[in-house]
């Protein structure tokens, strides 16, 4: 059995362990909070999202820009943010059970083995086009969506689609 399968019937109370108290769409990230990973575009992008509806971001992963995307958070009092730090091998299967989508916004990506990953927890992928693995693994608009890597209004309007409906999420993850 699955990793992905074996935690199914445990997402509540995964969600739970996150302080993820409802089924409302969560967003994932997964990786070092570094400026080619572009996690500050990530937050200002979840943030413009959230103002319009419910939705999670739960960021798994540590690094430099950790104090800034806390600062940030609390500047523009952006609700839904979970920073769950840095998260070992047998811990981090239980950040994908948790998440309904997953997002890579690198700068600069050679592969990105957590796009993998997120498609073996059934996940759509939001990828920029410098995600090596986007190129192979997503199919745009069918599994999920390849965003330019110097537009931020796609990678919103990516984020928004997903987080507006649950079939589509559904269906992408398929």
């Amino acid at each position: 059995r699955s990793r992905a399968t074996a935690l199914a019937p445990q997402r509540d109370e995964i969600r739970r362990s996150f302080g993820i108290d409802d089924d409302e769409p969560v967003f994932l990230f997964c990786g070092q909070l570094i400026d080619v990973k572009r996690p500050l575009l990530l937050l200002d992008a979840f943030a413009k999202v959230r103002a319009e509806r419910p939705c999670w971001l739960l960021v798994a992963g540590d690094g430099p820009l950790r104090g800034a995307i806390e600062a940030e958070i609390v500047r523009r009092g952006i609700p839904g943010v979970r920073l769950a730090g840095f998260l070992d091998e047998p811990t981090l299967p239980r950040a994908y059970a948790a998440a309904d989508a997953f997002v890579l916004p690198s700068r600069q990506e050679t592969w990105g083995l957590v796009v993998n990953e997120a498609m073996n927890f059934s996940l759509p992928v939001i990828a920029s086009d410098t995600v090596g693995a986007a190129e192979d693994l997503v199919r745009d608009a069918w599994n999920g969506y390849i965003v330019p890597h110097a537009d931020p209004a796609a990678l919103v309007d990516a984020l928004r689609s997903l987080a507006a409906d649950r079939e589509r999420r559904e269906l992408f993850g398929e």
